[in-house]
C-alpha cells in the first residue's frame, strides 16, 4: 500500500529571538517577495505563512501595494495565512486574551482572503484544556501542534481532543517538530525521514513539514520530491499539500480521543522554566489583562448603557 506524504511548506517567525525586530522585519520583507514571486512563477505550489498575522500587519504597513498580490493567493488557496494575530502562549496568559488573538488574527486574514482555520500552534509550550472549546467557537474543528502530548495519553500522531464541556477537534501532532522535513532539502534520499514520519501514524496518510525558524523559501523542493518518488517506487507517494488536504484525506473513525491538559515533556521540551523569565515583564501583562477585562471594558459597558459618550481606539 502506498503511503501518501503531505509535504508541508511553511516557515516560522520569531520577531524578537534570535534578533532584533528591525533586524528581522528587514529579512522578513525580502522573504515575502521571495514567496509571492515563487507562488506566482509556480515555481512552489503552497505555503504557510506560519499561522500568524502580525508578521504580515508589519510587512504591509510598509508594503500596502502587495496586499492584492496576498490576496489573491490567498483566495486561491496556495498562500495560508491566519488565524492567529500572534502565537500564543497558552498556559500563562488568560484566556480571553487568547479568544482576542484569535478575534484580530481572523478578522485581518478575513480582509485578505480568508484565514486558515485550523488551530496551528507549532511551537507552543504545552496545550491549554479549553482549547478544542475557543477552536470550536471560532468554527474550527482541527487543530496542528507539537509539544505537550504524554506516552500515557496516546502514542499516535492523530487523535481527537476534547474539553471538558464535550468539544472536541481533530490533531495533527507533529512530534518530532516543524522542521523535521528540512532533511528532504538538505540530505541525499534517505528512507528513514519516511519511517520516522510513519510512526505512531494513523492512516497511509503522512505529514512532513519542510521550514524551520526564518526558513527560506525552498525553490528545490519540487525537485527533491521527484527524486524521493523515483527513489522508494511506489512505496511512498510526496505530494506537495497542505493542512487543509491532509485532515479532509484522514480517516477520523479510526483515531482515539483524549482529554485535558497536554502539557508532557515525554516527546519534546516544554520549556517550564521559560514561565519565569522576563518576569516583571509577565506581571505587568498579568496587571494590565487584569485591569482591562474587569474594570475598563464592564465601566464603559455601564457607561453607554447608561447613555454616555466612550471612545474607543478601533483597528
Amino acid at each position: 500500500m502506498t503511503k501518501k506524504v503531505h509535504v508541508i511548506h511553511h516557515t516560522h517567525w520569531d520577531f524578537e529571538w534570535y534578533f532584533t525586530n528591525n533586524e528581522s522585519f528587514i529579512q522578513f520583507v525580502y522573504q515575502m517577495d521571495e514567496v509571492l514571486q515563487a507562488l506566482e512563477e509556480q515555481k512552489i505550489a503552497y505555503y504557510l505563512l506560519d499561522g500568524q498575522m502580525s508578521i504580515l500587519d508589519e510587512y504591509l504597513a510598509t508594503c500596502p501595494e502587495q496586499a492584492p498580490r496576498i490576496e489573491r493567493l490567498v483566495r486561491a488557496n496556495r498562500l495560508q495565512i491566519g488565524p492567529w494575530y500572534t502565537q500564543t502562549d497558552e498556559l500563562i496568559i488568560a484566556g480571553e486574551s487568547i479568544v482576542r488573538n484569535l478575534n484580530i488574527g481572523m478578522a485581518q486574514a478575513n480582509k485578505l482572503g480568508g484565514a486558515m482555520k485550523i488551530g496551528y500552534l507549532p511551537d507552543s509550550f504545552g496545550q491549554g484544556k479549553d482549547m478544542p472549546k475557543i477552536y470550536n467557537g471560532f468554527g474550527m474543528t482541527e487543530a496542528v501542534f507539537w509539544r505537550g502530548v504524554s506516552h500515557k495519553q496516546t502514542r499516535v500522531r492523530e487523535f481527537q481532543w476534547a474539553s471538558e464541556d464535550g468539544s472536541v477537534v481533530t490533531v495533527a501532532n507533529i512530534k518530532d517538530g516543524y522542521f523535521v522535513g528540512v532533511g528532504l532539502i538538505e540530505q541525499d534520499v534517505n528512507e528513514t525521514m519516511l519511517t520516522q514520519i510513519a510512526e505512531g501514524a494513523t492512516s497511509d496518510e503522512l505529514l512532513l513539514p519542510v521550514g524551520g525558524d526564518q526558513r527560506y523559501v525552498d525553490y528545490q523542493l519540487g525537485e527533491r520530491i521527484s527524486a524521493y518518488n523515483k527513489a522508494f517506487n511506489g512505496q511512498y507517494e510526496l505530494v506537495e499539500s497542505n493542512y487543509q488536504a491532509f485532515f479532509k484525506a484522514l480517516d477520523t473513525e479510526k483515531i482515539p480521543r483524549i482529554k485535558g491538559e497536554l502539557a508532557d515533556g515525554a516527546v519534546s521540551k516544554i520549556h517550564r522554566s521559560i514561565y519565569s523569565s522576563r518576569y516583571d515583564h509577565k506581571q505587568w501583562n498579568d496587571k494590565l489583562e487584569r485591569r482591562l477585562i474587569y474594570q475598563l471594558e464592564p465601566l464603559l459597558v455601564r457607561a453607554q448603557q447608561a447613555g454616555l459618550a466612550t471612545k474607543k481606539r478601533g483597528r
